[in-house]
């Protein structure tokens, strides 16, 4: 599923600036227009996948209605950036505790992408501890060429 992140772009001197007001501290300068969009998807690509590795949940981008008061601002710009998720997600049906749901609808996140952290930190945690031990058995210059891979 494809999400779209709206992308504020400022002038700033010379240059531009290009933040997601959704995601605080992703943002980037450029010295055109030109230059950041190319590189908006990858700037939000990163940032999502370094939040995803962090344990946190990504949010819900802001719709485009929020966003139209900010727009009539001179000098400002948005942009609307695709986000792939990662991999492709089945529907499923589980079965939790009310107390469980409570806590996590308390959280402010959706269900589905709580349970989707929740569960890739506890494959992590467990593949974690046999990944060292692989490690260790190979060689630095085999592990170098299968991370390059």
């Amino acid at each position: 599923m494809t999400r779209y992140f709206p992308a504020r772009v400022t002038r700033s001197g010379a240059g531009y600036v290009i933040a997601f007001p959704d995601l605080p501290g992703c943002e980037s300068q450029g010295v055109s227009f030109h230059d950041l969009s190319h590189r908006a998807g990858a700037l939000l690509a990163a940032h999502l996948d370094a939040l995803r590795d962090a344990g946190g949940l990504v949010p819900e981008p802001s719709s485009i209605k929020a966003l139209e008061d900010a727009i009539d601002r001179e000098g400002t710009s948005y942009l609307l950036v695709a986000a792939q998720q990662a991999g492709q997600s089945s529907r499923v049906e589980v079965s939790l505790p009310d107390d469980l749901l409570r806590a996590i609808d308390a959280l402010g996140t959706d269900r589905a992408s709580f349970i989707a952290v929740a569960t890739r930190r506890a494959i992590d945690a467990i593949a974690r501890p046999r990944a060292n031990v692989v490690r260790r058995r190979r060689s630095t210059r085999v592990v170098a060429a299968a991370a390059m891979h």
